[in-house]
């Protein structure tokens, strides 16, 4: 019996523990209302990128200047409509992703622009971006806009690593990157890639020390994800790879996490590391209600979960028709919701302990088993507020992102992009 069988029944025991038989699917929305109290985080995706990377999963196109025109007057204008369904809502964050929203050179300060006059714009406006994208003059005109937070997509610091990526920049490019955006107050996060194919722990020491050293404030470092829709099988440079082998990446793991907080950095997700003083986190995914614009862009609000569709064509001529160009839409039931924000609390790397009173909420008494089985097994430690998850725990919640999580977004996002408007995705 392989370690991958017992790892996917066994998340698939915890998911029917903890939501019981709650349908997941996908469907057509009757209605796209959205019930949002107090402040909602925004996210914006841009999908253009000068080259597609193979191992990447997220839908972005080629870079098209008529294309990216008509997409930055459709995102003024969804963004416009929320605002309408939404009014007075205060935004506490302004995430950029992709794609590569920095190809948009000045048309960034347009969306900039628009959102600031939809909404009331409280926080910080943080993007992503990497090296081979980045110029003096781009960090000088982001630095205008307003950007408080950075993510570099580095992936690695070694030639021969980034040719079998299928990135088109150096190392020393990089480096200049890193230099340029050193010059500016804002808070970097560096994104390196471990547990690649021919990639040996002298590689990855290599990698952690620049990546640590280099001033930045964060480092993100993830693993190879192989979505069976990506690209990656069929590139040349990487023919044959799989998912690497569990005791590779639990070793890498291992000199990512002590690496960095040997270095001073602590824990604030599962792969992200900050240092005590880094100010602003970067993260734009953990956010309790956001709302999202541009195709694939996701919605929250606690009791519905509304997904974009993925066509650029189909986002830009759904918003000119109805306002808006949500193509899926699935109910969140109390329990699923409780779910949801365990998930994303344990992500966090800290998961509060329940107010007195709270066990009533439905499924929380199971999270609380959970949580004191997590203790037994050395996972978690307690605190007088809460439970902490430490090198042990984070590894399995990686392990079970891998088997459950990254393989029901395969079957969400495979659908979806071949497919603009489907009319249902069960996974």
């Amino acid at each position: 019996m392989s370690s991958a069988f017992v790892i996917r029944n066994a998340v698939r025991f915890g998911r029917r523990l903890l939501a019981g038989r709650t349908q997941f699917a996908f469907e057509r929305p009757q209605s796209i209302g959205l019930e949002i109290d107090g402040p909602v985080g925004l996210y914006v995706h841009v999908p253009f990128c000068a080259q597609l990377c193979p191992y990447c999963p997220y839908d972005r196109i080629p870079y098209d200047r008529a294309l990216a025109d008509a997409f930055v007057e459709s995102v003024g204008a969804e963004a416009r409509q929320w605002a309408q369904r939404l009014p007075g809502r205060q935004v506490s964050s302004i995430y950029f992703g992709g794609g590569t929203p920095t190809i948009l050179g000045p048309q960034l300060a347009q969306i900039a622009a628009s959102l600031r006059e939809a909404f009331a714009v409280s926080g910080p406006l943080c993007l992503e971006t990497n090296p081979a994208d980045l110029t003096p003059k781009k960090v000088r005109m982001l630095a205008d806009l307003g950007v408080e937070s950075i993510s570099l997509g580095v992936q690695s610091f070694q030639q021969p690593l980034l040719q079998r990526l299928g990135r088109k920049y150096s190392p020393a490019q990089a480096r200049r990157a890193l230099e340029w955006l050193a010059r500016e107050r804002w808070a970097i996060n560096v994104d390196l890639m471990f547990a690649l194919p021919g990639q040996s722990m002298e590689d990855l020491d290599a990698d952690l020390r620049e990546a640590l050293s280099c001033g930045a404030q964060q480092l993100t470092a993830y693993p190879l994800f192989t979505f069976p829709y990506s690209a990656v099988a069929s590139h040349r440079a990487l023919q044959g790879v799989q998912m690497p082998r569990l005791p590779t990446r639990r070793r890498m793991f291992r000199r990512v996490w002590d690496r960095s907080t040997a270095a001073g950095f602590a824990p604030v997700s599962v792969w992200s590391f900050m240092r005590p003083e880094g100010g602003h986190r970067y993260s734009s995914v953990t956010r309790r209600r956001f709302l999202g614009l541009g195709p694939s862009a996701a919605s929250f609000d606690g009791r519905r979960y509304l997904l974009n569709t993925f066509s650029v064509p189909e986002y830009v001529r759904s918003v000119r028709e109805r306002g808006h160009a949500v193509a899926l839409s699935m109910p969140i039931e109390p329990r699923l919701e409780r779910l949801y924000d365990f998930y994303w609390r344990l992500y966090d790397t800290y998961v509060p302990k329940t107010k007195p009173g709270a066990s009533a909420v439905p499924g929380r008494r199971r999270i609380e088993a959970l949580l004191d089985a997590g203790g037994l097994l050395g996972m978690l430690e307690q605190d007088a507020s809460g439970y902490r998850l430490n090198r042990r725990g984070a590894f399995w919640i990686h392990v079970a992102q891998n088997y459950f999580f990254l393989s029901d977004v395969n079957t969400i996002w495979a659908t979806a992009l071949r497919d603009p408007w489907p009319a249902r995705i069960a996974f």
